[in-house]
């Protein structure tokens, strides 16, 4: 994956993990199966994400792990599907998650540098924070299924001439659908067709809303092509703006900054907050030749 980012990756945090280890409900939970939907089953790869926060000496390290332990086994009695594992519905041929308490993953790590001496590196893409997503407990055998969650502690004018309102997203979404619809064809031809999907959030917007603790998918295509009962798209952009990460209030203060660590996938970007400046990045990930063009594009239009 390449970058247009100026600051170089931290490629060493020097981290040290010390406890690796399996939590569970601090409660009694009903044993059952969930459904997984046909989006579910498709859209099921993992975002790892970061939090950074600057240091408070009313809760030493130790003490926050201990307290996040806490907080996240009290979650698991409501989320008791993170808590579980997958496993195939022989009569439907689907995957469903067994709601089994068989446990979430829960590592503690620590980082010889202190927190300014990482802030100016506090930007994304920065590779060196794959160092910060644990993807696998290498202490469970190979008869043991894996957790299906991991927490890891470290230290836009109208017809009647009227200007309309363009958004954050609608703009960096353009430019970077722009840039990659071309990344693939080089002799630009601009009758391509080419289609961009977003999710929105509408748990507020349906009638009767619904809660904001609703965890799962839901799908309301409107004018799009649907794959297996979801929409289509040939490359999505997804808006982590207004996720609020940054509202959350933990007992030592709220994160500084909260990224997502590593992208996987070419079909999808992710947009969210720049630490550095109060911008917006992206994170992009495409083949080399795909992203030399991408890059190409990208400046051209600052030219």
């Amino acid at each position: 994956m390449a970058t247009l980012s100026p600051v170089p990756a931290m490629q060493d945090l020097k981290t040290t993990f010390k406890e690796c280890i399996l939590i569970f409900p601090s409660q009694a939970t009903e044993k059952k199966s969930i459904f997984l939907s046909n989006m579910d089953q498709i859209l099921n790869y993992n975002i790892p994400t970061v939090h950074f926060f600057s240091p408070n000496p009313d809760f030493p390290s130790q003490n926050v792990s201990k307290i996040l332990k806490m907080a996240l086994e009290k979650v698991l009695v409501a989320y008791d599907f993170m808590a579980g594992r997958l496993k195939l519905n022989h009569k439907t041929g689907c995957l469903e998650i067994d709601c089994n308490r068989a446990g979430a993953g829960f590592v503690v790590a620590s980082c010889e540098f202190t927190f300014d001496e990482i802030r100016d590196f506090l930007v994304y893409p920065n590779l060196g924070f794959q160092q910060l997503a644990v993807q696998i407990l290498h202490h469970l055998g190979p008869e043991d299924d894996q957790p299906l969650c991991i927490f890891q502690d470290k230290a836009k004018i109208d017809a009647n001439g009227k200007t309309a309102r363009i958004s954050s997203f609608g703009v960096v979404a353009a430019l970077i659908w722009r840039c990659k619809a071309f990344s693939k064809n080089k002799e630009y031809k601009k009758d391509t067709n080419s289609t961009l999907l977003n999710a929105i959030d509408i748990k507020s917007r349906v009638n009767p809303p619904l809660p904001s603790s609703y965890s799962d998918n839901a799908v309301l295509p409107i004018g799009l092509e649907l794959h297996r009962g979801i929409p289509h798209g040939d490359y999505v952009v997804s808006s982590w703006l207004r996720l609020g990460f940054d509202q959350v209030v933990y007992p030592w203060g709220k994160p500084l900054y909260s990224c997502p660590v590593v992208n996987h996938r070419k079909d999808i970007c992710w947009i969210f907050p720049n630490a550095l400046d109060g911008g917006i990045s992206a994170m992009v990930s495409l083949p080399h030749e795909e992203m030399v063009t991408f890059e190409a594009l990208f400046h051209k239009i600052f030219a």
